[in-house]
């Protein structure tokens, strides 16, 4: 599995393929819950990046009443704008906490389901 800042990396390269579109609003809870699944899973998921970057946009915009996404999506004009803010603004905070750009590697490897845990499809046919 990627650590966030490897996942931000890929959905930059390719957002139709996580998120459909290229959409803050998809984007935003995909980030936040595969967090949440690298913690439930006790994986070193490097996950203060979003933390951070929160902290970073609230104070940029002055407010703590609202979340990251919100804050960008009320200075855009829309929803893909709010999207293209986002990298923006993630390139500037990146610049200014380079600890963050560096950790794109994978945080874990799961291993592979076994045949007891998720049956062939031929076994599956035969049943």
């Amino acid at each position: 599995m990627l650590s966030i800042p490897g996942l931000l990396s890929e959905i930059r390269r390719r957002p139709g393929m996580f998120l459909g579109e290229p959409s803050l609003v998809r984007l935003a809870p995909f980030v936040d819950g595969y967090g949440l699944a690298l913690d439930r899973m006790n994986v070193d998921a490097r996950y203060s990046l979003m933390a951070e970057f929160r902290d970073w946009i609230q104070a940029r915009y002055h407010s703590t009443k609202a979340s990251w996404d919100t804050l960008i999506l009320q200075d855009s004009k829309d929803d893909a704008d709010a999207f293209d803010r986002f990298w923006r603004l993630m390139d500037e905070f990146l610049t200014q906490h380079p600890e963050h750009a560096a950790t794109t590697a994978p945080v874990a490897r799961l291993e592979p389901a076994t045949a007891s845990v998720a049956p062939s499809l031929e076994s599956a046919k035969r049943g």
